[in-house]
Order: C-alpha cells, then structure tokens, then sequence
C-alpha cells in the first residue's frame, strides 16, 4: 500500500478516536440487545429511566472533578483530555514497536498483519464476515503488546 495512503488511514483514525472521546459523555441510549442488556437492571428487556438514572450519574460524577454537583466546560475539558492521553499512549504502544516515538510504514504493516493472521482463523488467505465478527481486537491488541519481540 502506498505511503500516502497509510498516513492518510493514520490521521482518520486519530481523528476517530478523538472524536469519539469527545462524545463518550454525552447522553445516549442504547441500540443493541447487548447495550441494552448492560442498562436493564430488572431483566425484563425494557429500559426504565431509573435503570438509567445511575449510570448517567455516575458519569456526571466522575467528571464533576471539584464533587460540586456541577461539572463545567474545564473539567469536561480535562476529562476529555486525559482520555485522549491514555488512547494515544495505547495507540503508540501498540503501533511504536521499537518504543522511537514515532511509527512508520513498517511498524504499522507489521502490526496491520499480525491483527490479519489473527484474525484469519482458517489461514485461507482471506477475511470472511463470519471470521471478521468472531475477532475480537481488544484481546488481541493485549496479547500482542504484551509478546515479548512483537515490537
């Protein structure tokens, strides 16, 4: 793949990733059974606004840095932040396999095959759909930062 293309796939992902940092404290409600499943305390497959009650609360809280009850733009700001450090610190952990601080082409194909191998459970070659939703990159993405020599 082309230079230009991999820098190009890197600046959408870094984009993505702080984008949807950004919006992680916003209110929303659930569109999967699994989502829904997390909510519904009583297990009767309906969400309640007391079921979720607790769960916006606790986010308000761990944002109200001060505990005044209120959580202003600085603290949003400082929570936003501090998950964009720790997302970029895994992303560079994962990509920057020889620790430089700085990731190229190599390292980024190198890590872009390893996660193809893995993934590609019947070594054909190719991803199926049914191969691709069976993959599960949080597990993978720890087991390979943590391979001595993935670097």
């Amino acid at each position: 793949m082309k230079r230009t293309t991999w820098i190009a796939l890197a600046s959408v992902a870094l984009v993505l990733v702080s984008t949807a940092a950004s919006f992680a404290n916003e209110p929303y409600l659930p569109r999967s059974e699994k989502g829904l499943a997390r909510l519904d305390v009583n297990r009767d497959g309906r969400l309640r606004p007391d079921e979720l009650a607790p769960r916006v609360q606790k986010r308000l809280a761990l944002a109200d840095s001060n505990g005044d009850g209120r959580v202003t733009e600085a603290e949003f700001d400082a929570l936003l932040l501090a998950r964009v450090q720790k997302r970029r610190a895994t992303m560079m952990l994962l990509l920057d396999g020889n620790r430089d601080g700085a990731v190229t082409i190599a390292e980024l194909d190198k890590v872009i095959g390893n996660m193809f191998n893995a993934a590609d459970t019947d070594k054909d070659g190719g991803l199926s759909v049914g191969e691709l939703q069976a993959f599960k990159r949080p597990a993978w993405r720890k087991a390979y930062i943590q391979v001595p020599g993935a670097d």
